[in-house]
């Protein structure tokens, strides 16, 4: 955190130091300890962008009318925030994704606690 504080103070874009941290944890397949909680959101926040694309997108995700269909909240399923995980090919573990989306504004957890799209 430090160092990124001292770059962006330095004049260094701050969005281009998360393009750089984010290439840098796709190449090096970097594994999260203690202390690497920065980079964890960094990569869980870009991740989350890739899995709402999916859930908004891929047709195995989309009801008739062409909107996200509910999802159950459970790491296996045909339609559950496992299956999506999955088919948008993130490294966010589907607990982990889980409780994202219980933060997300982008989502409400309907009386069924199934995820829903806004």
């Amino acid at each position: 955190m430090a160092v990124a504080q001292f770059l962006v103070r330095q004049g260094f874009a701050a969005t281009e130091l998360r393009k750089i941290v984010l290439r840098y944890a796709r190449s090096t397949k970097v594994r999260f300890r203690p202390g690497n909680e920065l980079l964890r959101g960094i990569v869980e926040y870009e991740e989350m962008g890739s899995l709402l694309s999916t859930w908004y997108t891929d047709t195995r995700f989309l009801d008739d009318r062409g909107y996200p269909v509910s999802l159950v909240a459970k790491p296996k399923g045909r339609r559950s925030v496992g299956s999506l995980v999955r088919a948008a090919k993130i490294r966010t573990s589907p607990e982990a994704t889980i409780d994202l989306l219980r933060m997300s504004p982008s989502v409400k957890l309907d009386e069924l606690g199934r995820f829903n799209a806004v």
